[in-house]
């Protein structure tokens, strides 16, 4: 494995170059995009100036829960009033030549909306200035032949607004533009955009966060949601003390037309009596206490009837008025309406993040009906205690009355007339007293939000493009590509590509290893013989030796699976560094349906085997001379009809019993048996078999055939040869034992030229392994 991958070292070097050159293209044309954060402090007591109306009415103020808190902050309303006040529906860029910038908020011209009409939304609407008065604008690609002016209003088509001019404008055509975003998307695209994070299990402390390649506006948007939450809390915690003012100030109109009335009616009396002896006694004094009481008690039966109302009308009691604030002092009626308050603001929040259908929802509507159910009841009985009490005082003041009326005329008129204004004016006063103690509460009302830490530019972080994450994973990527070509590859490439794959398959014997040769010609041997395959076969020869040592001629057949494997260029060099050693050696071109050797040594082939074993020649005319000393050769022949049967004739036994007297070696060019039978009845009388495997080229199936026949035993003496093996491959997967590979390149063989495309074949292959 290592030695397959180190073979193709330069395809890995050439991936990762063009990983990390893709990662550092990314890198720089990217956009740079920014975490941005602030952080807050929810507080639960504040309680401004510690008063007792004040702690009461905050007593009714929902108490915080966190999630309910950080829901809050991220619900529409807030980010739509934040976004708002930031106008940030419109958006300015500068294209430039690699990437895109938002310009905020330096850009050199400003967007004014028409509010009564619908821009155009969500498209690229590029400006550019001619001079300080005049621009002309492009809609996407469409440019609009028609000037316009800085500070007049735009009417055209669907174009509604106004340019101002901030600044002077870059000298490139339509590098600005500016657009107009869908409200309704904006703030769902910054609702989602902004993080809430606690700090910890049991802290109130919240980290606002956001991102976006600019870092100012991603900073004034966290400051504007904390600024827009403070104020919406705040507006919440005076909402009680607001409607408990409203509630004072409706009875105080009333009360103040009934003593202005009573003022009145003193004077005009007065004015009309020269003098009344003012006499006061015990029943006066006490007619006034028990007048006091009673007005108390239909205050109080106002409340409850505003309150029975309030809870019929199923409000969210954000405009309850406290009971404490007019002087009730109920504790379970104040504690159900506190409870009610807490119910009803926890649903208000939880409906922000869930369903109706939501299990905890469900049970809190449940609560909230039970809780409404008891509070009514509640009313109910205090309204009916409550107008029991008012009966008794009436009683009570009838009897005392009673003995006023015993008073002379003028004294008794006037003590009625002191007696309704001192009752308006004591409830004026107390209302008076109610309301400005509301109004102090409402105003030492404190935010429960404080900002520890506003979001500036300090505490921006870039978070993408990672460059040193990108560099890792464009190398790592540079690595496995390579890697998945080669497994890929591996695991679909049926050919043979290693020695170890051929042993592993059968068990013939490896005989050597040609490498592959640039040369045009089929005999390398005899034109250069001293090249590395030459050496190559003569290792071969070697090798055969020791297969069959002990005849003194020998019979050689060459086969191979299918055509192209090379059995003929192997037939020929073979025979011709058999013959340089001194044995006359003669070459038998056996393959009758393909005949190749008559055109390697440039005879004709209108007589051979074909011709010798069909009856037409003999011996003497079929054999013929070539330019290598010591060798022969005989041609296929023209092609017969019936080759295999030819092959069957006892003249074939003859002619090789008749060249064994003349020659030491007889080697026969024998047909595929892959693909035809021929060749069996030549292999069974052969001292020597070889069979020819072309590298990467023959499949490795293909072998099951001779395997078997040679597992059987029905032919002997059968070894292989590895045909065109590229030198490094050689190197790299059969190793240097057959002579060929190690020197080859460096000057120990004298090599043929090799042209300049299979020099750039030669590259690819190492580039590919191909």
């Amino acid at each position: 494995i290592i030695f397959t991958i180190l073979r193709y070292w330069p395809l890995f070097l050439l991936s990762i170059s063009m990983a990390y050159g893709l990662a550092y293209a990314y890198i720089y044309s990217s956009e740079p995009v920014f975490n941005i954060k602030s952080t807050i402090l929810i507080k639960d007591d504040a309680s401004g100036s510690g008063s007792t109306l004040l702690n009461e009415i905050n007593s009714f103020t929902p108490k915080k829960r966190l999630s309910n808190e950080m829901a809050m902050i991220k619900s529409y309303s807030v980010i739509e009033k934040t976004l708002k006040q930031l106008n940030f529906r419109v958006s300015y860029f500068h294209e430039g030549k690699v990437r895109v910038t938002e310009i905020y908020p330096t850009s050199p011209f400003q967007v004014v909306i028409d509010s009564l009409q619908h821009p155009l939304q969500n498209v690229p609407i590029y400006i550019h200035a001619l001079n300080d008065e005049e621009f002309v604008l492009k809609i996407g690609k469409k440019e609009i032949q028609e000037k316009f002016a800085f500070g007049r209003k735009i009417l055209k088509d669907n174009l509604s607004f106004t340019i101002l001019k901030n600044g002077p404008f870059p000298s490139e055509k339509f590098s600005l533009y500016f657009i107009v975003s869908d409200p309704i998307a904006l703030i769902y695209r910054y609702k989602n955009k902004l993080g809430i994070n606690t700090t910890g299990k049991e802290s109130t402390i919240l980290d606002l966060t956001a991102q976006g390649p600019n870092i100012q506006k991603e900073a004034d948007f966290l400051n504007k949601v904390a600024e827009v939450y403070t104020n919406v809390t705040l507006d919440e915690k005076n909402q009680i003390a607001t409607n408990t003012i409203k509630f004072i100030e409706e009875q105080l109109v009333q009360i103040s037309t009934s003593l202005k009335t009573a003022e009145n009616e003193i004077e005009s009396f007065q004015s009309n009596n020269i003098s009344t002896s003012g006499t006061s006694s015990d029943a006066a004094e006490k007619l006034e206490k028990l007048d006091q009481e009673r007005a108390s008690l239909e205050l109080n039966l106002k409340y409850y009837d505003y309150i029975s109302t309030y809870i019929n009308e199923n409000k969210d009691f954000k405009e309850i008025v406290a009971p404490s604030a007019i002087g009730i002092g109920d504790p379970v009626l104040g504690a159900l309406i506190s409870q009610l308050i807490q119910l009803k603001s926890e649903r208000n929040q939880l409906v922000i993040t869930t369903s109706e259908k939501n299990p905890y929802l469900v049970n809190l509507d449940n609560k909230i009906r039970h809780t409404t159910e008891s509070l009514l009841e509640n009313l109910k009985n205090i309204i009916k205690g409550s107008n029991l009490m008012l009966k008794d005082l009436n009683q009570r003041i009838s009897l005392t009355e009673r003995l006023i009326s015993k008073l002379p005329t003028k004294e008794r008129t006037l003590l009625n007339l002191q007696r309704k204004f001192n009752l308006n004016d004591h409830i004026y006063n107390y209302l008076l007293e109610k309301r400005a103690e509301a109004g102090i509460a409402k105003a030492s009302n404190l935010p429960d939000i404080k900002i520890l830490e506003a979001a500036t530019g300090y505490s921006a972080w870039m978070i993408a493009p990672q460059a040193k994450n990108i560099y890792i994973l464009a190398v790592v990527a540079g690595l496995l590509l390579p890697f998945f070509y080669i497994f890929i590859k591996t695991i679909t490439n049926n050919k043979v590509t290693s020695k170890a794959a051929i042993s592993a398959y059968t068990n013939i014997p490896i005989l050597g290893i040609i490498g592959h040769s640039v040369s045009k010609s089929n005999l390398v041997v005899s034109e250069s013989p001293k090249s590395g395959i030459a050496e190559a076969f003569r290792s071969l020869r070697v090798n055969l030796g020791y297969l069959s040592s002990v005849k003194e001629s020998k019979l050689i057949s060459i086969t191979s699976s299918i055509s192209g494997e090379g059995k003929t260029f192997c037939s020929i060099n073979l025979a011709t560094i058999i013959s340089l050693t001194g044995n006359k050696t003669i070459l038998i071109g056996a393959d009758m349906r393909k005949p190749k050797i008559f055109a390697d040594f440039g005879h004709a082939n209108d007589k051979g085997l074909s011709t010798y074993l069909a009856g037409k020649h003999e011996l003497n005319e079929v054999v013929k001379k070539t330019t290598v000393e010591n060798l022969d050769f005989i041609t296929a022949g023209p092609v017969p009809p019936n080759p295999a049967e030819l092959m069957e004739l006892p003249r074939l036994n003859t002619l090789i019993a008749e060249l064994k007297l003349t020659y030491d070696f007889i080697i026969i060019d024998t047909p595929p048996v892959g693909l035809v039978s021929d060749a069996f009845s030549l292999m069974r009388q052969s001292d020597i078999n070889v069979y020819i495997v072309r590298h990467k080229y023959t499949e490795i199936k293909l072998l099951e055939k001779i395997n078997n026949i040679y597992n059987e035993g029905k032919i002997k003496n059968v070894g292989i040869v590895i045909n065109d093996l590229v030198s490094g491959d050689a190197k790299y997967s059969y190793g240097y034992e057959y002579g060929y590979g190690y020197y080859q390149g460096y000057g120990y063989y004298e090599e043929e030229a090799m042209s300049k495309t299979s020099r750039l074949k030669n590259i690819l292959r190492k580039f590919t392994g191909v």
